[in-house]
């Protein structure tokens, strides 16, 4: 069949295949060489003779990925004592942008002063120095080849990066002269750009052609009708750049430019000067919640919002539900009507690949159509919010025909390269894949695009879609970093945070180095005692030396340590101090003696026992790694 679709994998050749009857025509394989390892720059990789340019005698290890990718020369750089390496954690307040292209692997984010681009299956990362501030603001293209990022401060900046050689192609110094850079958004082609800014008690926006090179906006607008920081979100309609959107708590503005037409002499004549047109909608009521997020209808033209109380404001140019509307003008837009959705709050609202996706604030993730009927939701995995939602820059690389239609189904079918055993050679192994299906009553194979999932305490993760897999790749806690070590010889480095705990406590992987998240029962802490008299216990449950050393890290009061007590026979406690079955499963990585667990006890009366710690408390915030590299 010649119009086969195919499936193009990272690590393989694009076999091409289909639904039934399938006939496997493999492409012609291209070679593939082995990532060379970076190699390390030092002051004699730099030719600083006299009377000689600044040249680099080897790669640089920013620039070397991509010079693999896109076959692009280094750029120069100047030398410098310290060269900023490595970033670990990440600014949870801006947003996350995907930039996975035809399976590269790659996240953007901020930290700190500096722009990040993270490669997680490599562990490559490269970093966009040139920022004085902390960066508050980030976006990018729809390819991902542009991208940008603005802090807020004094002497405030905006620049403007190509993906190709991660080189600043335009920085805007004090772009809104005083006054701080709020909100920036960038076209899906690239070629506007929107920053936000409150000087005194109004807010102003800048559109901006900024491919020109000009340091002065084209078109301003100004309102006092919006508050200070009164605007959640800002951006482009992606399939009509002219179009833009405003949206605060309350309502929306939809703006719309374009260049000024004079009469002159009867001669109507277009100029080369720009203009905002902005229209505001009615305010919704307060009971369908505050607006949160918006996303722009591809097939309808409409503008659907979600809000605080899980449900969808949708404003339209008809009334009626017609497909293939083409965006109008601005002043035709009205409201529509309003959807109960969910009963939790809607954080993100995205279009994509023909469907609606939103995420609650208790991490469901739902589809929908255009019609807004549930196609399916999200159940391989769960997180603790969905914060934001950032799907794949190119699409899934496979279409499949149906033989008996001819038009596209949805159908996946992984290959792995094997050897045969006999000859050697690598051959091609298809394996079908169980494909999740809607919730139509035919129960249609269902698929999208892979995405990264933004949390609110648990980081950021991949989530395969087909097979509902997910891989953290940031795993960054909402939590101070208290204490740093270095090792001597080695790269690596250990960082000790205070756990982000409040009552009641959940049981976590960090039991075992801090029992103050080790009891999985409500209200429940780890008992500890001075040990300067006696211990109020006996053997068999005495504490040994070896208990004492390793709770010692756990009990933040100094002079305390957990009770350890024998599980084999009746534990000489009642309730409410009893321990349950999953606090003795949980604390058994913290006690060091075979057969022995931590004693939890209800807090909600006076407890039996003196020198309770209260584990409101931080932790201790002292760390030292040996010469060997372990703690």
């Amino acid at each position: 069949m010649s119009n086969a679709p195919y499936l193009t994998m990272p690590d393989a050749p694009p076999p091409v295949c289909i639904c039934s009857n399938t006939k496997l025509l493999p492409e012609k394989p291209k070679p593939q060489e082995k990532p060379k390892d970076p190699e390390k720059l030092s002051m004699g990789d730099y030719n600083l003779s006299r009377g000689s340019k600044l040249t680099l005698t080897s790669p640089s290890r920013l620039f070397l990925r991509c010079q693999e990718d896109f076959g692009i020369s280094p750029v120069l750089q100047k030398p410098a004592p310290f060269k900023l390496r490595w970033m670990n954690g990440y600014n949870v307040r801006v947003e996350v942008i995907n930039l996975n292209y035809k399976g590269s692997t790659t996240v953007f984010y901020s930290a700190s002063n500096c722009g990040v681009l993270y490669n997680w299956t490599t562990h490559q990362m490269w970093l966009l120095q040139g920022h004085r501030h902390k960066i508050t603001c980030i976006a990018s293209d729809k390819t991902g080849q542009w991208l940008l990022t603005a802090d807020s401060g004094p002497e405030n900046s905006l620049i403007v990066w190509d993906f190709k050689d991660l080189f600043p192609q335009k920085t805007f110094f004090n772009p809104h002269g005083n006054a701080k850079i709020a909100k920036v958004a960038l076209s899906t082609d690239a070629k506007y750009m929107i920053t936000i800014a409150y000087p005194g008690q109004k807010m102003v926006l800048y559109w901006w052609i900024w491919s020109y090179g000009k340091d002065t906006p084209h078109a301003t607008w100004e309102t006092n009708d919006i508050p200070r920081d009164g605007v959640v979100e800002v951006g482009f309609n992606p399939w009509s750049t002219d179009q833009f959107l405003i949206m605060t708590r309350r309502n929306i503005y939809l703006g719309f430019a374009s260049k000024i037409v004079v009469v002159e002499r009867g001669i109507v004549r277009v100029t080369d000067n720009w203009q905002l047109k902005v229209n505001g909608q009615a305010k919704v009521k307060r009971e369908f919640g505050k607006m949160l997020c918006y996303t722009f209808v591809k097939s309808t033209s409409q503008i659907i919002v979600g809000t605080s109380r899980g449900a969808v404001i949708i404003y339209g140019y008809t009334i009626a539900y017609n497909t293939n509307v083409e965006p109008q003008d601005i002043d035709k837009l009205r409201f529509v009507k309003v959807l109960k959705l969910n009963k939790r709050m809607i954080y993100v609202i995205k279009n994509v690949d023909g469907v609606i996706v939103t995420g609650n604030s208790i991490g469901e993730i739902h589809f929908y159509d255009d019609q807004l009927k549930l196609l399916y939701w999200v159940h391989g995995f769960t997180v603790d919010r969905v914060k934001g939602l950032s799907f794949n820059v190119s699409s899934r690389s496979s279409m499949i025909l149906d033989p008996k239609c001819g038009k596209p189904c949805p159908c996946w079918e992984q290959v792995k390269l094997v050897k045969d055993e006999k000859t050697g050679e690598t051959k091609q192994k298809l394996i079908k894949m169980r494909l999740p299906t809607d919730a139509t009553v035919d129960g249609k194979p269902f698929l999208v695009r892979d995405f990264l999932v933004c949390t609110y305490n648990q980081g950021v993760g991949f989530v395969d879609f087909a097979t509902e897999k997910y891989t953290t790749i940031l795993d960054n806690r909402r939590s101070p970093a208290l204490s740093l070590a270095v090792h001597p010889e080695n790269y690596g480095f250990v960082k000790l945070r205070a756990p982000p705990f409040a009552p009641p406590q959940s049981a976590t992987s960090e039991a075992a180095t801090t029992s103050t998240r080790a009891s999985p029962t409500p209200g429940h802490r780890a008992i500890f005692v001075a040990l300067s008299g006696t211990p109020p216990f006996a053997p068999p449950q005495s504490a040994t030396s070896e208990a004492a050393t390793t709770s010692a890290r756990a009990s933040p009061t100094p002079g305390h340590r957990a009770i350890f007590v024998a599980l084999s026979g009746t534990p000489p406690f009642a309730p409410p101090q009893s321990a349950t079955s999953e606090a003795a499963t949980t604390s058994a990585r913290a006690s060091p003696t075979p057969g022995h667990r931590a004693i939890f006890v209800d807090l909600s009366g006076t407890p039996p026992f003196t020198g309770v710690s209260d584990h409101k408390t931080q932790v201790s915030t002292s760390l030292r790694i040996c010469s060997s590299g372990t703690l």
